[in-house]
């Protein structure tokens, strides 16, 4: 063990209001919760020549505090026609803030601070750890071809400056949640499974490695020219130079996500003859499909940190008498 690390503590305050209406055809739950979580830990990276990529320590103390709301109904229940349809909505919003900071943090931040290729996260006391620190972008200049960037006082440069970087966005979104609906007529059963994030940011790096950098006919219309200057994308003679991070490229992440859907059908032997010639009490065939679509205002790469795989399922299941 690490004599340094020492366990982490979380103080947990909640309450919850529940009700059900209509002889709980509708029920709800609202919930309040504050947790303060203080010598947190977190891995750090250190040196390979450790043997070890990473190393685990007390970082800091931070607040997590948030409303989670859930509404479960039965829309639907027609015993005569052995129909059934029900409906869960639940929604969170999460609001955390750093309280104390370790100084390896701060460390951590400093190294952070002066990366100028990737979105990585720079800590301090009374912001979120989820916040997006970035250089601001004031676009491509009509002019030149080259991005101009703000600085801290307000002023335009052409030089991209570490020290220049401000929040900028959140990846925590405002609102998450899921939506989930069940069917059931006779001996059929549909499930659909579906979640959703509003109002979170996210820094669309597909853009600068697969378009900025990388091709340079791909932003067609939308590449600097001399007779195309109000552009998205910089100009061709800059195209040797890597695109620092900055807001260019900062997204409003708003997404309505398709996770599963699952259909299953039971064969009862009075139904189906064949069943009681072969002594099968009960056959059950069941078929289901995840990650199937997204709707999102962000379009970008997947898989590029871990594979994603569009997954299908089939199921028999034989009881026998």
């Amino acid at each position: 063990g690490n004599p340094d690390v020492g366990w982490s503590k979380t103080m947990q305050k909640s309450v919850s209001l529940e009700f059900g209406l209509w002889n709980s055809r509708l029920n709800a739950t609202v919930s309040y919760y504050h947790n303060y979580t203080d010598e947190m830990l977190l891995g750090t990276n250190i040196q390979p020549s450790t043997g070890f990529s990473t190393l685990t320590r007390n970082v800091g103390a931070v607040l997590n505090e948030g409303v989670d709301v859930s509404l479960n109904g039965l829309l639907i229940n027609n015993y005569e026609n052995q129909f059934q349809w029900s409906l869960s909505v639940n929604a969170t919003h999460n609001r955390n803030v750093i309280k104390k900071l370790s100084n390896e943090l701060k460390e951590m931040n400093r190294k952070n601070q002066e990366n100028r290729n990737e979105i990585l996260p720079i800590y301090e006391e009374g912001e979120s750890t989820t916040v997006i620190k970035s250089v601001r972008s004031l676009g491509i200049d009509p002019a030149t071809g080259q991005e101009l960037f703000q600085k801290l006082n307000g002023e335009k440069t052409f030089v991209w400056d570490a020290a220049d970087k401000v929040p900028v966005g959140d990846t925590e979104p405002k609102v998450r949640g899921a939506v989930n609906s069940s069917l059931i007529w006779k001996n059929l059963s549909v499930n659909l499974g579906f979640s959703y994030q509003f109002g979170a940011d996210r820094y669309n790096q597909t853009l600068v490695d697969k378009i900025e950098n990388v091709d340079r006919r791909a932003a067609g219309s939308d590449r600097w020219s001399p007779t195309n200057r109000y552009a998205k994308y910089k100009g061709i003679s800059f195209f040797n130079q890597q695109t620092p991070v900055s807001t260019r490229f900062l997204q409003k992440l708003n997404e309505f996500v398709f996770n599963s859907v699952s259909i299953g059908y039971r064969f009862e032997p009075k139904q189906f003859k064949f069943l009681e010639a072969c002594k099968i009490a009960s056959l059950s065939l069941n078929a289901s499909m995840q990650d199937i679509g997204r709707i999102s205002s962000v379009k970008q790469e997947r898989g590029l940190d871990y594979p994603f795989a569009r997954s299908f399922n089939l199921s028999l299941s034989v009881l026998f008498n």
